[in-house]
């Protein structure tokens, strides 16, 4: 687990040596720099150990001969494995890690070694295919976008990319430029669409993509690998089987995918909450390892009890026997919380703050690796939205203009999951996706952003239509809204600590397992998750399995109505918020503040103002 950063089209170890400043945070335990012999190529890394610790891990890294080069982020669990068949190909290795053996695969199977790869990286491989001849640069990212990977053109005409936005500033060729599209998805969705960014001609490579830079160019992002493809060779086969059966499948691929998800040379802790992902991940670990397991878990203080998660989070830490850490986030706390979370975020988004609490409170007990349950309600139907798309698959909506904006008034006045229901029954097909995964309204962001009018006011993702539409949804769940928000701030939060974090439920077999399986084993009799909760009975206690559904979140609204209401005050005064927020918005969302009426939304707001301060991005009209 490192940060990585490269420059193509020219060798400059000054600018180098400034991005691996920005990124040290990645990866504190050492750092490295190669240029090639033409002086085309720089790579960078920051290395973060957990697998061979010694010297003879360090990045960049390169095979016996130097023709060919390595900058790496991430772990590939099953690198043993291909180790050994390279062996028995004639390779050699001088170090046990999993980098080394990412590099012989691309020598011996080229682009398709990626298939091979069980795990989450990002890398690019630097290779020289004759003597003499000239160098290309392979660079791939893994199948759910575990781990980033930035490009952008410099003001210079060099390419550069990293694992960071901030590391791509630190060059100075990169203009601090806001995207308003940008801009507008951190409104109206909580998080920027991908492959966008917030900075302008800055793009993220596409999860399951790669590239190749040759000669100056580089190439358009290819897909390698398709959720929707793998699922589809899987569905018959899972459809033949009974729930009894798909149900002890998943607990055996549960049992192998944590058992590859332990493997490092440094203890592994493991985030709770309390739910049943994470008690889930702490039980079928602390099976599996002979060391102490040290749990995590963040809480509120006694205002804010209906939210906290600590006493369920306790209790599962109890039944497991884990080293149980907490940290309680007071009040007094949110204002430094606030500006901490600016400073670390990398994008603007309105969720990670959480993620970025309990990251600093592992560190401070010495873990360098921790597991995570995140992406179980995105397989298999968690939340009570997904319950809506069963239901309303078919339903066609209502036209009428006046019963829509009707009910939203009640929505918005009390919002609670069956005001939620009764607006999406309403809602005509074509716009339930982002109303069901909607942040600010899109009249609301029209109304705040200068931009609207040249911004999408639509994304790609489209209501399921076939005969299995909470799978449809499902998968676009997973390509939007975990690898937009979920992922990419747990990626940043996490490593702000120097702290990796493995998604122990994102392993590509599991996700193209649960993906084929029939929505009739995800969603039933009342509840998400049945299968995940049928195939633990037995490992985790009932009142864990029939414990409702409760997001690990913050209490937004009263913190932006209480201790941030004067920092909120001052973004929206600001200067910044004059270039990049209508007059007539910003009234209004003043007179909200004054009477205390702000919504958890504002939360939001206030994390773009204050990241487009902190950053010093230029706002175009």
């Amino acid at each position: 687990m490192c940060g990585l950063a490269g420059i193509l089209g020219q060798s400059d170890e000054t600018v180098m040596k400034r991005m691996l400043t920005a990124c040290q945070h990645r990866g504190p335990d050492a750092s490295g720099v190669w240029i090639a012999p033409d002086q085309t190529i720089t790579f960078g890394q920051a290395r973060l150990a957990i697998i061979d610790l010694s010297p003879a891990g360090r990045q960049p890294l390169s095979n016996d001969d130097g023709t060919a080069w390595i900058t790496y982020n991430g772990e590939v669990y099953n690198h043993a494995e291909i180790r050994k068949e390279l062996e028995s190909l004639g390779h050699r290795f001088r170090t046990a890690t999993d980098t080394e053996v990412i590099l012989h695969a691309y020598l011996q199977w080229g682009e398709a070694s990626l298939s091979r790869l069980r795990g989450m990286f990002a890398f690019a491989i630097a290779h020289q295919k004759q003597p003499g001849g000239a160098w290309e640069v392979f660079l791939a990212r893994d199948r759910l976008g575990i781990k980033p990977l930035y490009l952008a053109q410099g003001s210079n005409g060099t390419w550069y990319f990293a694992s960071e936005l901030t590391t791509l500033l630190a060059t100075g060729h990169i203009a601090r430029r806001l995207n308003w599209q940008a801009a507008f998805d951190v409104l109206a969705t909580g998080s920027v669409i991908q492959p966008g960014t917030i900075l302008e001609g800055v793009t993220a490579l596409p999860a399951g993509h790669c590239c190749t830079w040759k000669q100056g160019t580089l190439s358009t992002p290819r897909r390698w690998w398709s959720l929707e493809e793998s699922a589809a060779n899987k569905q018959a086969e899972l459809a033949s089987l009974s729930f009894e059966e798909q149900s002890s499948r998943l607990l055996s691929m549960l049992q192998e995918v944590t058992r590859y998800h332990l493997i490092a040379d440094v203890p592994v802790g493991i985030f709770l909450s309390g739910g049943v992902d994470s008690t889930a991940a702490a039980a079928l670990m602390s099976k599996l390892v002979t060391y102490p397991v040290h749990s995590f878990s963040v809480g509120l203080d006694s205002d804010h009890q209906d939210m906290d998660e600590l006493n369920a989070a306790r209790i599962a830490a109890q039944s497991i026997g884990t080293v149980h850490h907490e940290h309680v986030i007071r009040e007094a706390d949110v204002p430094g919380v606030f500006v901490d979370f600016v400073r670390k975020v990398d994008q603007p988004s309105e969720d990670g703050a959480n993620t970025m609490v309990v990251s600093q409170l592992a560190k401070e007990h010495g873990l360098k690796v921790v597991l995570s349950g995140v992406g179980m309600d995105e397989l298999l139907g968690g939340y009570p939205n997904h319950f809506l798309v069963q239901k309303l698959a078919w339903f066609p909506g209502l036209a009428w203009k006046p019963a829509q904006w009707g009910i939203r008034s009640l929505h918005e006045l009390r919002p609670n999951r069956y005001s939620m229901a009764m607006l999406a029954a309403i809602t005509p097909r074509g716009e339930r996706n982002r109303l069901l995964r909607e942040h600010l309204s899109l009249g609301e962001v029209r109304q705040a952003l200068p931009c609207s009018g040249s911004c999408a006011t639509s994304r790609p993702s489209l209501w399921p239509t076939s005969s299995d539409a909470l799978n449809d949804y499902l998968r676009q769940e997973v390509q939007g809204y975990l690898a937009n928000t979920l992922l990419r701030d747990a990626d940043v939060m996490t490593m702000a600590s120097s702290l990796e974090l493995r998604p122990l439920f994102l392993d590509h077999h599991l996700v193209e397992f649960c993906a084929a399986l029939p929505s009739t084993s995800k969603c039933r009799e009342g509840k998400g998750k049945a299968i995940f909760r049928h195939a633990m009975q037995g490992i985790l206690p009932e009142s864990t399995l029939t414990r409702r559904k409760q997001g690990f979140g913050l209490p937004k609204d009263r913190w932006m109505n209480g201790p941030l209401q004067k920092q909120y005050e001052a973004l929206i005064q600001s200067a910044t918020a004059k270039q990049l927020l209508t007059p007539a918005w910003r009234e209004k969302e003043l007179a909200r503040l004054h009477q205390r009426q702000l919504k958890w939304t504002s939360w939001t707001v206030a994390t773009m103002l204050a990241y487009v301060q902190h950053h010093r991005l230029e706002v175009a009209s």
